[in-house]
């Protein structure tokens, strides 16, 4: 990645997923990119999607999944030692973040795309 290859910026790079408890999600392919990159990879189960349907008076379980997600993400990160996280997408948010970006809409945007 070309981020990696500038000298000049020293960081870690590593790579968390939070599963929430679904059957169909197979994180087989992720953990090999991430091995063909040299990227450590840590996985975690929680079961957000079981503790929502608990819940009486859930109004959007994505909303919820979404929050209880990002909090296990920070703290695993904490745990890690890493200061900073960025979250990945999904493709449609994907499409959108990349219209956004292409018409200039959030011109911040352009200073915290890396590509590979």
């Amino acid at each position: 990645m070309r981020c990696r290859k500038n000298k000049s910026t020293n960081f870690e790079l590593g790579a968390i997923t939070v599963d929430p408890g679904s059957s169909a999600y197979n994180p087989r392919p992720l953990i090999d990119y991430c091995r063909s990159l040299n990227i450590d990879y840590f996985y975690e189960e929680q079961d957000i999607i079981g503790t929502a349907r608990k819940l009486e008076n859930l109004r959007s379980i994505c909303a919820f999944c979404s929050r209880m997600k990002r909090g296990r993400l920070a703290a695993a990160a904490q745990h890690h030692g890493w200061n900073v996280l960025a979250m990945g997408q999904h493709l449609d948010d994907v499409a959108e973040s990349t219209s956004v970006y292409d018409e200039k809409a959030l011109p911040y945007a352009q200073d915290h795309v890396l590509d590979e």
